[in-house]
């Protein structure tokens, strides 16, 4: 986190699948850390979770 001070990870949505969850974000950020770059970033992915009987993220 050091590298990407102005950090932003933006909510993009939730994607329900079986017993899964897939929430997808955005990485935005600069690398103008120690030693950074001056690069701005823009990542996007997602987590895949298992959500239990409990209806909690699982593992």
């Amino acid at each position: 986190m050091f590298a990407y001070p102005d950090l932003v990870v933006e909510f993009q949505g939730i994607r329900s699948k079986d017993s899964r969850v897939e929430y997808h974000w955005t990485f935005i950020g600069t690398n103008t850390g120690p030693g950074g770059t001056g690069t701005r970033v823009r990542i996007q992915g997602y987590d895949d979770w298992r959500i239990g009987a409990d209806g909690l993220i699982g593992d």
